[in-house]
């Protein structure tokens, strides 16, 4: 074979052959059948009127947990018939609550309103109607003293977390919190100690999902360089770990969220991040901001 032939027959591999594996690279609109898939449900009202289009939508996107906003205003039976259905699907209902109001002046009546609904809903409800666990969102840096002093908010976040953990075990549930992929970066003077408070929450609760919002993989930017710092404390600590990511719109910063790229675009990247992971121990699994979000997303 001449050189001019073989170089020609190089050239129209390079040209059809690589590049439609490359696409076929890019093409992965799924994540791993293993990788445990949660959510957050928001509006509560919906799981009354619309149960059978959500539990239909998680079986579907393969969720198997789900963090329910609890609304005291609904009465029992509503989460009853909800937590039943889900059940049936091998879906596991969180109760959902918490705000940065939780960590002031009014704080304690908060957390004890909170799971004095809980205790009695768990204590008068059957096997088949009980929530998995509780799963608590407290952003202590949006609490209105939080500049002021951050060490008085921070040292009653710590001190709600270690109650809010007692509670759930003396009533037999899991615990678990949502934490920003920086806090590692914060540090405390309290009368825990002190260090940075993702070291803190690692040492204290087993459980936790970073909220690794970037439209991203990789890069310096992206979702596994953003949550790296945490995930090694997490399994330094053996705590079960995971990565959250948003699909809602937001304002002012397109990278914080897949609302711009769409379904298929945003598990090609979460099937990255699933594969980087997959033999961390600490990795649990991914959780997507949020279904209503998720349910409009562009395809």
């Amino acid at each position: 074979m001449s050189r001019i032939k073989y170089c020609f027959i190089i050239l129209l591999v390079v040209i059809f052959v690589f590049p439609s594996n490359m696409v076929k690279a890019k093409a992965i609109t799924t994540v791993s059948q293993d990788v445990n898939m949660s959510t957050w449900i928001w509006d509560t009202a919906k799981i009354s009127k619309d149960s059978d289009k959500i539990i239909k939508f998680l079986v579907s996107n393969k969720v198997k947990t789900v963090y329910l906003q609890i609304d005291t205003s609904l009465g029992n039976k509503i989460y009853r018939e909800f937590i039943q259905k889900a059940m049936k699907n091998n879906i596991n209902i969180y109760a959902l609550d918490g705000s940065s109001e939780w960590v002031g002046s009014k704080g304690v009546q908060l957390q004890e309103n909170f799971f004095a609904w809980f205790t009695q809903y768990q204590k008068s409800s059957s096997k088949n109607q009980l929530f998995k666990g509780v799963h608590l969102d407290v952003e202590p840096y949006l609490n209105s003293n939080y500049n002021v002093n951050p060490n008085l908010v921070i040292e009653n976040y710590q001190q709600y977390l270690i109650k809010s953990k007692e509670k759930c075990t003396t009533l037999g549930v899991e615990f678990s919190i949502d934490i920003p992929f920086w806090f590692d970066k914060v540090n405390y003077v309290t009368k825990y100690g002190k260090g940075n408070v993702a070291e803190w929450i690692c040492k204290n609760i087993k459980a936790v999902t970073i909220m690794a919002y970037r439209d991203k993989a990789l890069g310096d930017n992206g979702i596994i360089k953003i949550s790296e710092a945490e995930i090694n404390l997490c399994k330094k600590y053996n705590v079960k770990v995971t990565l959250g990511v948003e699909t809602n719109k937001i304002a002012g910063d397109a990278s914080l969220t897949f609302y711009e790229e769409g379904k298929a675009y945003m598990l090609n990247e979460l099937n990255t991040v699933s594969l980087k992971y997959k033999n961390n121990s600490a990795f649990e699994g991914l959780a997507i901001h949020y279904i209503d979000s998720w349910m409009n997303l562009k395809k």
